[in-house]
């Protein structure tokens, strides 16, 4: 991606990341479903649809709206271009090995292991958690990107002011298009919509070579540099790995669980990593960083950011920084940050 802050790149994934689905194709009637079912057959056979189309994210508090250009095959490989906004240019390709990012404007590639979409029972995981901490409804139907898509809310169990609506496709059970509010409609804190979407048939699925880069930009521009890695450890693993003990919060929201631990370059001058501890509670992400270095000069901008975003919080404790981002209120995250204090 381009250089931005971590905590922006996670803001914007946490919009990005309802849309951008890994999905099969998979004819069925939807009939008169619960809408418990109709999030279940999303979260597992919605997920595994061989597509393209094009999609806009905007998230209104940051004035942030990028469409891009997506093409996904039946094993989950991906390529994404980013047409407009902060984006521009950036070409993302996944396949099963390996995720890359090229940037025009920095003439970079960055290559990663990917971390891949999970099997099929971790899907279904996924699912068990969502309805766990959010309570479905069906609210009708309405078209999106040519299609007649049902209506599903959601609310959280923990804080029913927090609430998403999804358009799921009962064709194929997938999600066209979501909105995450708090408090009321007027209240939008982000959305991501297919403007338009056309579903391959096996004599148009797409080739292996269109989800890696040319050969000539892997020959020219890639690179490897500290914090490109996607690989997932434990909390104990990645401190061995970054040179400092990782602190894990006591205080975490209702439902969330740890996804992974991964490193993250540290912003200050002197060249180290940080970590990046990924939580959800199926559905909304919850991401912590934390720096405690003991090469780093604790400027207080390990990951820059913005104090005026309510999405995030700072903090400091002892000789770590911490920045957390999240979709609920901001003392919410203040608490989180409050737990690491004693450690």
């Amino acid at each position: 991606m381009m250089r931005s802050a971590p905590w922006l790149v996670a803001a914007l994934c946490l919009a990005v990341g309802g849309g951008l689905l890994y999905q099969r194709t998979r004819r069925v009637d939807a009939g008169p479903l619960p809408a418990e079912e109709v999030v279940r057959r999303a979260w597992t056979q919605g997920r595994r649809v061989p597509l393209e189309g094009q999609q806009t994210v905007q998230v209104p508090s940051r004035k942030i709206q990028v469409e891009a250009k997506v093409l996904q095959s039946a094993e989950g490989n991906l390529r994404i271009e980013y047409l407009t906004g902060r984006l521009k240019g950036v070409i993302v390709w996944e396949n099963e090995a390996q995720t890359y990012r090229f940037n025009p404007e920095t003439k970079r590639l960055s290559v990663a292991r990917r971390r891949g979409p999970g099997a099929t029972a971790s899907l279904s995981q996924e699912g068990v958690q969502l309805l766990n901490n959010y309570t479905a409804r069906l609210d009708g139907e309405a078209p999106i990107a040519g299609r007649q898509a049902l209506v599903v809310e959601l609310r959280s169990r923990r804080d029913a002011a927090h609430w998403r609506r999804l358009w799921i496709d009962p064709k194929t059970w997938f999600l066209l298009a979501s909105e995450e509010h708090q408090g009321t409609d007027k209240n939008l804190l982000r959305s991501s919509q297919f403007t338009s979407v056309h579903y391959l048939t096996p004599g148009e699925a797409p080739s292996e070579a269109q989800f890696s880069p040319p050969a000539d930009l892997i020959r020219r521009y890639a690179s490897a540099r500290r914090g490109d890695t996607s690989s997932r450890f434990s909390p104990e693993q990645l401190g061995k790995l970054v040179g400092f003990p990782i602190r894990q919060p006591s205080a975490l929201p209702a439902g969330y669980r740890l996804e992974g631990a991964y490193p993250t370059p540290c912003a200050c001058k002197v060249p180290h990593q940080a970590a990046r501890l990924a939580y959800t509670d199926g559905l909304t992400a919850l991401t912590l960083f934390q720096c405690g270095h003991p090469r780093c000069p604790k400027n207080t901008k390990c990951f820059g950011g913005d104090p005026r975003d309510q999405m995030t919080a700072f903090r400091r404790h002892g000789a770590y920084f911490y920045l957390i981002v999240g979709d609920m209120p901001h003392l919410e995250l203040e608490r989180v940050l409050d737990s690491l204090a004693a450690q």
